[in-house]
């Protein structure tokens, strides 16, 4: 999962520097090298991005704790 994250992120800086994405997207850190507004930006549509899987989870532990009584109930962040 984080591989994918930095590939994105290299992606997107790649692709602006193409002009298929904002130039924005360009600016690289002279201190550690890293495209930092891609890295945010990439993290941010992530975060984003879980928020259907964290529901569909929910909703699938309530299922089971209705067919299986006695269960501990089941948080989102186990």
């Amino acid at each position: 999962m984080l591989a994918v994250f930095f590939v994105a992120a290299r992606a997107m800086l790649t692709w602006s520097f193409e002009l298929v994405f904002p130039e924005q997207l360009e600016h690289v850190s002279h201190r550690t090298y890293t495209p930092i507004v891609a890295v945010v930006v990439t993290g941010a549509f992530e975060e984003i991005s879980m928020i259907p899987t964290v529901m569909v989870g929910v909703g699938y532990h309530r299922r089971c704790d209705a067919y299986a009584k006695g269960w501990p109930k089941l948080s989102v962040g186990y």
